[in-house]
């Protein structure tokens, strides 16, 4: 239920997240295997939407932000 509610933070950090993450490892440590930078760059990405969905997502909905006003009729 957790990736369900925040797949859509997921979907908008993965992207950035594992560029950065590809880019760090090639940086510091060239001679990592390639699978262990492919799962540690998912893992991260995995883990910086969810912290999104918890830090800025959830409060802002729960603030009413992206409530719709009702139809005047």
């Amino acid at each position: 239920m957790l990736f369900g509610d925040a797949s859509y933070s997921i979907y908008l950090v993965h992207f950035p997240v594992i560029v950065a993450f590809n880019k760090l490892c090639l940086k510091v440590a060239p001679a990592m295997p390639s699978p262990a930078i492919q799962i540690g760059s998912i893992a991260a990405g995995l883990a910086a939407g969810v912290f999104f969905h918890f830090v800025v997502e959830r409060p802002l909905l729960n603030a009413g932000f992206f409530r719709r006003k009702a139809a005047i009729a």
